[in-house]
């Protein structure tokens, strides 16, 4: 698994669930972070910004309920109230190979808290 991206909310706990992660699969690049990950933030406010900012194939984000669900259930069947349960700590990893056109994606992975844990 080599990302191309990892993007996290800054708040403490998803910044420390994103560097676990970025351990865990050796990556080299740096951790982006994103005031729309944060718990009330919008599917397409994140969207624009990977857009407008980012060419991935690979993205895993690290956020906060109930925006991380919201954004998951857009980018993988274009509809935010078609959710995932997360829980705190959780990390799902998508591909896409473009949000400009169509807001798809495909879910590639994903770990609970309890498999982070035993990574760290």
């Amino acid at each position: 698994m080599k990302p191309d991206l990892i993007v996290s909310s800054p708040y403490i706990r998803a910044k420390q669930t994103a560097e676990v992660l970025a351990k865990v699969l050796k990556f080299k690049q740096g951790l982006v972070f994103s005031d729309t990950l944060v718990p009330m933030g919008k599917p397409d406010d994140i969207i624009g910004e990977i857009n407008e900012k980012y060419t991935v194939g690979e993205l895993v984000l690290v956020g906060h309920e109930p925006c991380f669900s919201s954004l998951v259930g857009t980018l993988i069947a274009g509809n935010p109230d078609l959710t995932m349960t997360m829980k705190n700590g959780g990390v799902c990893c998508l591909a896409s190979d473009d949000l400009h056109t169509e807001r798809k994606a495909t879910l590639e992975w994903f770990l609970t808290p309890k498999i982070m844990g035993e990574l760290a």
